[in-house]
């Protein structure tokens, strides 16, 4: 309904430079300038974000990764908090911990590049297993991979017979209570497992660059707020002309 001033790529690249340098939405429209942009509200930048399909969130990360084939995939879930407030502020209002329920970001990363292939967002969980988002992951991703690689949490049948079937070895330990006739059926190995560990250094230096928690109040802003720091820390993992190609192509 507005006069379409401005292209979606014009705000996605605001989107992504309010991410990188921390801004607010206001602070933002004050350094528009640098790419290309002039006279924009901030209202138009949010009602924007509002509107915009997974779908091309989707495409803009697997653009980011810059990467054909790799290795190994790791496969793992973190939490990302949902209110910044200070531990100041909290004290004061004699609040013990934050008011909702942390978002869950589950990832497939490269354990070389430490690159985020796929990533799916949850902001209701509770009582879910981490296993239910493998099949959202293993759907998105666009890089061929050699071997996929987890915790016992996602040691299940009809999961490494769907790797098994797509020619991809399941470095997946055994639980506990496996039978002699499944740990003689499976086999991990153990100095892949043991790489698969990298998959925490992602999430480490998502969260030292980015902060731990997202400062919007409804839930599709939160997923856009995480979707753009994922796509600028693969873009931070790319090679210098590799990523003035990417950013190219959103002019």
């Amino acid at each position: 309904m507005g006069p379409k001033k401005f292209t979606s790529w014009q705000n996605i690249k605001l989107c992504l430079l309010k991410e990188k340098f921390k801004l607010s939405y206001r602070n933002i429209i004050e350094f528009s300038f640098t790419v290309g942009i002039n006279k924009i509200h901030y209202t138009t930048l949010q009602k924007f974000l509002q509107r915009i399909p997974q779908a091309l969130w989707n495409l803009l990360l697997n653009l980011s990764v810059q990467l054909e084939r790799v290795e190994l995939v790791a496969v793992d879930a973190t939490g990302i908090s949902r209110t910044c407030a200070s531990s100041h502020f909290k004290w004061r209002i004699d609040r013990i911990g934050p008011d909702k329920q942390s978002l869950k970001l589950s990832i497939l990363a490269d354990c070389n590049s430490h690159k985020i292939l796929a990533a799916r967002i949850r902001a209701k969980y509770f009582g879910s297993h981490d296993i239910k988002y493998v099949m959202y992951l293993l759907r998105n991703i666009k890089t061929k991979f050699l071997a996929f690689r987890g915790d016992k949490a996602y040691d299940a049948n009809w999961l490494r017979e769907l790797l098994k079937e797509r020619n991809i070895e399941a470095v997946i330990p055994l639980k506990k209570l496996s039978g002699e006739k499944r740990c003689r059926k499976y086999f991990c190995n153990k100095q892949k497992y043991a790489k698969g560990s990298n998959v925490e250094s992602t999430f480490s230096a998502l969260k030292r660059k980015y902060g731990n928690s997202v400062s919007s109040r409804k839930i599709k802003m939160q997923k856009t707020q995480l979707l753009c720091r994922i796509i600028l820390h693969n873009l931070d993992r790319t090679k210098p002309y590799l990523k003035l190609l990417f950013l190219q192509s959103l002019s």
